[in-house]
């Protein structure tokens, strides 16, 4: 059930936002440089990572708002989406296709073989899966997918961040989305036996509502 209302919660987002970078960050109440911000910093994150002829995953793709900037930078990656909207799936295959190419699928079933991938990068997703056993699931898959010693970038929201967010403050924001601890998120890694080799945070250590962990299989 929970699935199926996230899938139409996307889905709607992408109809009506398409390619807008509101459909897949902070729409109204938050200003536009928030967007902005927060944009230029996950993807700093992600191209802190990207090597050269990398096989790469965007997990969660929407549109394509990262995989775009990391094809402009890597000429010589290959990405591949995948999303639960099939119209973010389509709007990321119009813009981005041959370079990166998207697939309709869940983050709990990738339809990938194992170990195929170089590098792999879910954003502000795993939120939208209020259950440990499909928060784990995902986890699993992801590193299924990864390569031995390969690298995921993952960036979630913190408790701190769910008691500022504006659109649950003005009753906006109706949708299931929670939150992580630092303790969660590497009770999460330690069920793959990840090895977690960066942390970071947004806006700031001292404030940090988003914090982002880059983990090697």
């Amino acid at each position: 059930m929970v699935k199926n209302e996230t899938k139409r919660y996307w889905t709607k987002r992408a109809k009506f936002y398409k390619n807008d970078i509101r459909g897949v960050l902070f729409k109204k109440p938050y200003p536009s440089f928030v967007n902005t911000l927060f944009h230029n910093w996950s993807v700093g994150q992600v191209q802190g990572v990207i090597k050269k002829n990398d096989h790469v995953l965007d997990i969660a793709c929407g549109w394509g708002r990262v995989s775009k900037e990391l094809l402009k930078v890597n000429k010589k990656i290959s990405i591949r989406g995948v999303d639960i909207s099939k119209p973010f799936a389509q709007i990321y295959n119009n813009e981005l296709s041959p370079r990166a190419k998207a697939k309709v699928a869940s983050m709990e079933k990738l339809p990938f073989k194992n170990s195929v991938f170089d590098k792999a990068f879910l954003i502000v997703s795993l939120m939208y899966l209020p259950d440990i056993a499909q928060q784990q699931k995902a986890i699993s898959e992801i590193f299924r997918v990864l390569k031995q010693n390969g690298k995921v970038v993952l960036i979630e929201r913190t408790p701190l961040m769910a008691k500022f967010d504006l659109g649950a403050l003005l009753k906006r924001n109706k949708h299931i989305q929670i939150s992580f601890t630092q303790r969660q998120i590497r009770a999460l890694i330690d069920v793959v036996d990840g090895e977690i080799l960066t942390e970071g945070y947004w806006p700031a250590r001292l404030l940090p509502l988003y914090v982002c962990y880059t983990i090697r299989k």
